[in-house]
Formats: C-alpha cells, sequence, structure tokens
C-alpha cells in the first residue's frame, strides 16, 4: 500500500469557527484592531 494523503480539511467550515474562537479567546486582539481601524479613520479625516 502506498502512502495514503488525508483528505484537505474544508477550510471554509473552519474559517468562521476559527474566527469565532478568536472573538471569544482574545477579545484584546479584536479591540486592539478596532482601536487601528478607528485611529485611520481618524487620520484620514484630519488630512
Amino acid at each position: 500500500q502506498g502512502p495514503t494523503a488525508p483528505p484537505p480539511p474544508p477550510q471554509q467550515q473552519r474559517g468562521p469557527q476559527q474566527q469565532h474562537n478568536l472573538q471569544q479567546q482574545n477579545p484584546r486582539t479584536l479591540n486592539m484592531l478596532l482601536s487601528e481601524q478607528q485611529q485611520q479613520q481618524q487620520q484620514q479625516q484630519q488630512r
């Protein structure tokens, strides 16, 4: 028997699940991303 490669995992299903897990486990990272987005918007408005 030759080496059987395992079937590729469904990325579409795992993608959103990982995002939800990140939101629950690391709320600080989301706050950092949100703050960065807000800062960028403010900078654009000032220009």
